[in-house]
């Protein structure tokens, strides 16, 4: 399965959130074991390296911390200016339309996020990391 993780799922782990943490952790152990693609949108790394340094406020830390989540991705994918363009005509908030325009043109089978209500109706498979572990394991 190819599937595009929202920054939630990382955020997740590197903040340990409760509740959250150990599925979302067994959720990038999983994918890993069943040989699943794991694709981040660029603007997701972004998001990431800002929260991190904000919260660490070290450099080094930061790219330490940015190198073992790139172990965990398949692939960094850009955003296309149609995929751009796209996003800013659908109803909702502009960077979850951007992951439903990423996926949709990289041929993600889903998007896995924590979020689902942000992704109700944009016509794609939307999994949290709970429900993508049932799938996977059943």
């Amino acid at each position: 399965m190819r599937l595009l993780v929202d920054t939630n799922v990382f955020m997740d782990v590197l903040y340990k959130r409760e509740g959250l943490y150990a599925t979302s952790k067994l959720f990038f152990e999983t994918t890993r074991e069943k040989y699943d693609q794991i694709y981040v949108c660029a603007s997701t790394i972004k998001d990431l390296a800002y929260f991190i340094k904000k919260s660490v406020h070290d450099t080094r830390k930061t790219n330490e911390l940015l190198v073992k989540i790139f172990g965990k991705v398949t692939k960094i994918v850009g955003i296309s200016a149609d995929d751009a363009i796209n996003a800013l005509y659908e109803d909702g908030d502009y960077e979850d339309n951007v992951l439903v325009e990423v996926s949709q043109s990289t041929m993600c089978d889903a998007i896995v996020t924590n979020n689902k209500k942000d992704f109700e109706n944009k016509g794609i498979c939307i999994l949290t990391p709970k429900e993508y572990l049932k799938i996977r394991w059943d």
